[in-house]
């Protein structure tokens, strides 16, 4: 390889890599000797080869998929109570009690139907403005079975009676469903009816004289402030239960 500076004219001879003249009025340079591209020989260099481990990406266990459908509650339904009577005088001592209670009609509430059925007070006097139906079917009962009344039901309130009676096994509530069915079945004649009574949490007695077609024929005191004879439908959701004492009554 060979570079050759020189004088041209009052030119510089330049460098020139591509071989070939060029003229300027400035420069003039040949150097066609001098070629990079064939003067050197490229050798081809094996570069290394790596080899990139295998990753395996991880398995995530994601949260089950819970479903958000609001289960639906079932529907709550009864039978009502089952049980068998017993006591082989209960037909003919019911049969007293309903006699005797209708026996009772238009007694008038507050002085007359307090007087006759209600509670003293400690002074002796007599309580007014009571609410005396729970009074009545227990004074009733009370006169005609006498010391076989059992005593822990001598009381004047319709809740104390049903919660004692339960407790005695006396007691019997309505079905959900097929409720006059379960009340032409069940319900005798004398037994004493427990219902939704006015105001929140009150309820109310009376005494069963009738049960046919659907309907309960009954007796009670302080019903319309006197002892009144009332007609349920045996459907009604007001009725909650009987109370039925057969078993005292042998």
């Amino acid at each position: 390889m060979s570079l050759n500076w020189g004088l041209n004219n009052g030119s510089l001879v330049a460098f020139n890599p591509f071989g070939c003249d060029t003229s300027s009025n400035m420069f003039s340079y040949n150097m066609c000797a001098f070629n990079p591209f064939l003067n050197f020989n490229f050798t081809t260099v094996g570069l290394p080869v790596f080899s990139m481990p295998a990753l395996q990406m991880p398995t995530f266990n994601f949260p089950p998929l819970f479903s958000t459908t609001k289960a639906q509650p079932q529907a709550q339904t009864s039978t009502g109570d089952s049980f068998v009577r017993t006591g082989s005088g209960a037909t003919s001592l019911k049969s007293s009690i309903v006699s005797k209670a209708q026996g009772y009609t238009w007694v008038k509430s507050d002085y007359e139907g307090n007087r006759l059925f209600s509670p003293k007070n400690p002074d002796g006097s007599v309580k007014t403005n009571w609410g005396w139906c729970c009074d009545f079917a227990v004074s009733i009962y009370k006169q005609t079975m006498g010391s076989k009344f059992p005593s822990v039901l001598n009381t004047s309130s319709p809740i104390v009676l049903k919660d004692k009676a339960r407790e005695l096994g006396c007691y019997h509530t309505f079905p959900s469903s097929s409720r006059s069915a379960w009340a032409q079945e069940n319900i005798k004649p004398g037994d004493i009816l427990i219902m939704a009574g006015k105001g929140v949490s009150k309820h109310h007695v009376a005494i069963v004289t009738s049960v046919h077609d659907g309907k309960i024929e009954t007796i009670s005191g302080n019903s319309g402030n006197a002892v009144k004879s009332r007609t349920y439908d045996a459907s009604s959701s007001a009725l909650y239960g009987i109370v039925n004492l057969d078993k005292y009554m042998a």
